[in-house]
């Protein structure tokens, strides 16, 4: 119980020390680098599933495409 109370004391002493616009702007650059990283991680996984990452046979259009960020949006079939 005493833990408890502790841990709420030190976040309320965290909120009365972060003044509104650097929480906001924390949580702004928190945000960018999930979404960053969730992108990546969705473009990684729709190459590797169509075989877009790595070239097998050359380098095609669709690579080309995929690789400058669009292929996954582009609405060409790359079969």
């Amino acid at each position: 119980m005493a833990e408890e109370r502790r841990a709420a004391d030190d976040a309320d002493k965290l909120d009365s020390m972060m003044e509104k616009e650097v929480k906001d702007f924390f949580w702004r650059i928190v945000w960018s680098v999930t979404l960053g990283f969730l992108w990546l991680m969705l473009t990684l996984g729709i190459g590797t599933y169509f075989h877009l990452l790595v070239p097998e046979n050359g380098i095609g259009v669709g690579n080309i495409i995929f690789m400058r960020g669009g292929g996954e949006f582009s609405g060409i079939d790359l079969d």
